[in-house]
Order: structure tokens, then sequence, then C-alpha cells
């Protein structure tokens, strides 16, 4: 335990800024040691805002954390004041609760940097971080984004790049690699849901080695689609990704007893998850503005992406 010595406010409390403040269960505990006096609370979820103020009679910040200069004492005076900053940043994205990954880099894992970033702008005294154990573990880690380099530089925090495979397209390798260093991407390949029917597409085939069954089964849900095919897709304007999505509803159209119909349509099924897999990767990576490099290994057809992680134990 190490005991910080420093000095309260006029009326001997230390002046506290509560963030992902939730409900006040924190701030609850500073305040009956009679020490502390939590003087702002940053909280989105306006429910559990709305219990705080009830709880501790403050009116509490509901804006997104990343909109808020935590350095403008113009617009927050009494920041000027604190001493400790207190909070429980989401915590999903590391716990062991939380295995299953619908993103590459979890959202609240990034949520964790803003909770840093109002230390670096408050300047205060101490801080008490409340998280989940996994969060000091060598599997969770920081992804640096653009224009951090040269801060994590001059602070000594050492750096190394870490590779990660995110698809393996057979087939337009070339067509993803221009899309992605052109940077067009603003929205998903597919549907999600014709994507998440392709998947069991593709399970059914595994097992039952035919395409048929499920076609049949599901011919309410693919007709409703075929009218309009086009319209559940991006292509991104380009000519081989519409081929492909044409290729698959001809084929879709057809017979499926065939059994060359059968295996050409589970082809390209894989092929077009894939390539959504990839592409919401891609578009990920513009709006979190991570640094990486994207590699082509030729020779096996994968995606590489090349990023520069940082251990969460930077922040202890």
């Amino acid at each position: 335990m190490v005991f910080i010595k420093f000095e309260g406010g006029v009326d001997g409390k230390y002046k506290v800024l509560d963030l992902f403040a939730g409900a006040g269960g924190l701030s609850l505990g500073f305040s009956q040691t009679g020490r502390f006096e939590t003087v702002m609370a940053v909280e989105i979820n306006e429910n559990a805002a709305k219990t705080y103020t009830q709880n501790h009679k403050i009116k509490v910040n509901t804006q997104d954390i990343r909109s808020i200069d935590f350095s403008d004492y113009k617009k927050f005076p009494k920041l000027r004041d604190v001493s400790v900053i207190i909070g429980g940043p989401p915590c999903q994205g590391f716990s062991n609760a939380n295995r299953q990954k619908s993103e590459l880099f979890s959202n609240n894992n990034l949520l964790v940097k803003e909770f840093i970033r109002a230390i670096k702008e408050v300047q205060p005294n101490s801080f008490v971080m409340e998280n989940v154990k996994t969060i000091s573990s060598d599997k969770h880690k920081f992804f640096v984004t653009n224009g951090e380099l040269e801060e994590i530089a001059s602070i000594g925090i050492q750096i190394k790049e870490e590779d990660l495979f995110i698809g393996n397209s057979e087939f337009l390798n070339e067509q993803l690699m221009n899309l992605y260093n052109g940077k067009k991407i603003s929205c998903s390949f597919a549907n999600t849901n014709l994507i998440a029917k392709l998947k069991s597409l593709v399970r059914y085939a595994n097992k039952h080695k035919s395409v048929k069954g499920f076609i049949d089964k599901n011919s309410s849900f693919f007709n409703r689609y075929i009218p309009n095919w086009n319209q559940h897709f991006n292509t991104y304007e380009y000519e081989e990704l519409r081929d492909l999505i044409s290729n698959f509803k001809l084929v879709l159209e057809s017979n499926t007893n065939n059994e060359d119909c059968s295996s050409t349509l589970l082809a390209q099924a894989k092929q077009i998850i894939e390539i959504h897999n990839i592409t919401l990767i891609f578009k990920e990576i513009v709006e979190k503005k991570l640094n990486v490099q994207l590699h082509l290994l030729r020779r096996i057809k994968e995606f590489l992406l090349r990023v520069i992680p940082l251990p969460l134990s930077i922040i202890y």
C-alpha cells in the first residue's frame, strides 16, 4: 500500500472526480470516510446518472467521455481543485466472463484510455481505477492509435510489433488490398442477416455434405432477399465483387440437387463470409484510427495485420 500526502480543500476534504460513475457506489465509499467530496461525476447511462444524483445530490455529466475536455477549467472550474480521480471503466473487454469476440479490438479496452487521458489532463495527486483481475494479464493489451507513437516513446515505454492473422481469401486479394489502402470502407460488405444465414448454410453443408436440404428449409428467407439482392451488398464499386454476389444468386436460384451447383454455392458462400469478415476488420481499423500495417502473404493467401500493442500494466 502506498500513502500519498497532499492537501485537502478549504473544508479539509480532498476533491474527487468520479468517471464511469454508475450509480455512485465508489463515490459513496470515499464519502463515507468523511475525508473526500466528489465535485464532478461522469456517467453516460442516464438511468444510472439519475440514481447517482438521487444518492449524492450532484448533477451528473452524461456526455460521452470521449467528447469531454478535462483541461477546460473555464467550463469545469471545480476540476482545478481535484486531488483524486476514481472510476471503473467498462471491463467486459478484459473479463473472464466475456470470451466472445464481436470485434478485433474491444471498445471497452479503448475506454480505459479515456480514464488515463483524464488523469493526464487533470493531473491529480492520485487515482483509483477499479477493474477486473485480468486487466494486468499479458493477454490483454492496448493497441496504438494514430498519433500516439511519439508520446509513447517520450515516456520510455517499450513497444514491439505483433502480428495478427485476420483472414484468408483465396480470391479478390488485390481488390481487398486496394479497398483498404484507399480507405473506402464506410459500411460492411453484406447484410448481417444474410451473413448469419450463410454461416448456417456452411455448418449444415459440412454436416450433411449437401446444401439442398438447407435451401429448401429456408426458401422463404432467401425468396425475401432475392428480388432486391444487390441492395443487400456493398461492392465498393468493384466489378469482381458484383460478379461474386450475382453468380451466387444465380446458383441459388438453380437446381441445387446438382452436385456441382451445390459445391459451387458452398464455395461462394464461404468466400462471401470471409470477405465480409475482412471488411469488418478494415472498417474497425479506420473507425478506431489504429496504427497498423496490412500485409498479404501471397504464398498462403492470408491477410496479416501488423499492430503495436501496449501491455496494460504500463498504467500501474
